[in-house]
């Protein structure tokens, strides 16, 4: 696929979000609308107290829902108020917080707690689904809505757009009882494609190359570490993991990632569709799932292979092309001998 045509059918599926969630639930049956509004929820207010917790949530991805640059540069293309559901799930009320201390924090009145707190301060309640996953579920867990007609990509309607929470719950990492809190609850703020250390407990890459006449073969397996607790990469469906194997002036990729294609479907009522839906996935998924296995090829060259993986916000082609930055992060790198 030519560079131009793909970077096309990214930007369209990319355009075709904000459509595609057009009414997603912001959270799941039984948890409800946030019932108070106003200063009083004001996450600096809830800060005057929780210092240290309002803190390390104010660096964090939450707190940046709606301003990090590839939220900002999307949403200019593609619409954003869809979006802003879980970017910003309190949008209609404060605007700029991202997901905020109210909004996994306050029910019904009460404030919710992982745990059994006794305070004059605000009424509480110990909640189990601030620890379980059901509150991550409401934003890293959904199919693609049903197309509407005036969409200009549609995708198939009971395919996920998210899948984190399913990944993890077929896991070893849920079966022995870690979640979402274990790994990613740093004090509120929550470590995630910014923490290197995170990213470096999810993937052990292994690469071994032999010569073949004028080419190096690259043997290539991704393991999964035990602390995996969901597919890497995951979330967004456009997230990729790239690994450069490089040797001498030349260089081969592979990518970690979900594929889609253009598929036909059947309509309830017989006739045939045309959808966008996924057409592979080649990411690695957490234990007990096997490691990724690859061979790949690259020119003979004098000199040892250089390998590098990278985590990527977005395609390279589709961040060039809406200017951003800062969207690589260079999780392992290496050397190795050419047998």
């Amino acid at each position: 696929m030519g560079r131009a045509r793909a970077l096309a059918l990214i930007a369209l599926g990319a355009a075709a979000l904000a459509g595609a969630q057009a009414s997603p639930p912001l959270f799941p049956v039984g948890i409800g609308p946030l019932p108070l509004t106003g200063e009083s929820l004001e996450p600096e207010r809830c800060g005057s107290c929780h210092r240290e917790a309002h803190e390390r949530w104010a660096s964090s991805a939450h707190a940046k829902g709606l301003s990090n640059p590839v939220y900002e540069a999307e949403a200019r293309h593609a619409g954003g108020l869809a979006c802003a559901r879980c970017h910003s799930p309190r949008h209609e009320v404060v605007a700029d917080h991202g997901v905020d201390c109210a909004t996994c924090h306050v029910r019904d009145g009460q404030v919710l707690t992982s745990h059994a707190v006794e305070t004059q301060a605000h009424p509480t309640r110990q909640d189990p689904r601030l620890t379980d996953g059901t509150l991550c579920a409401a934003c890293h867990q959904f199919d693609f809505a049903a197309a509407a007609s005036d969409e200009r990509a549609r995708y198939v309607a009971d395919e996920p757009l998210q899948n984190t929470m399913e990944e993890w719950r077929s896991s070893t990492a849920a079966a022995n009882g870690r979640g979402c809190v274990d790994c990613h609850m740093d004090g509120h703020a929550f470590a995630g494609f910014d923490d290197r250390a995170l990213l470096e407990k999810a993937v052990r890459v292994r690469i071994r190359a032999r010569r073949r006449g004028d080419q190096v073969l690259v043997n290539a397996s991704f393991l999964p570490r035990p602390e995996l607790g969901h597919a890497f990469p995951t979330g967004d469906m456009f997230r990729v993991a790239i690994l450069r194997i490089r040797l001498g002036d030349e260089e081969t990729t592979y990518e970690l990632r979900r594929h889609f294609a253009t598929v036909s479907i059947e309509e309830p009522d017989g006739t045939v569709a045309f959808r966008v839906g996924q057409a592979a996935d080649t990411r690695v998924m957490p234990l007990p799932a096997a490691p990724r296995r690859v061979e790949l090829s690259v020119p003979a060259a004098e000199g040892p292979l250089r390998w590098r993986l990278e985590l990527h916000r977005l395609p390279p082609a589709l961040a060039e092309a809406r200017a951003l930055e800062d969207t690589t992060r260079v999780i392992a790198q290496g050397r190795v001998a050419v047998r």
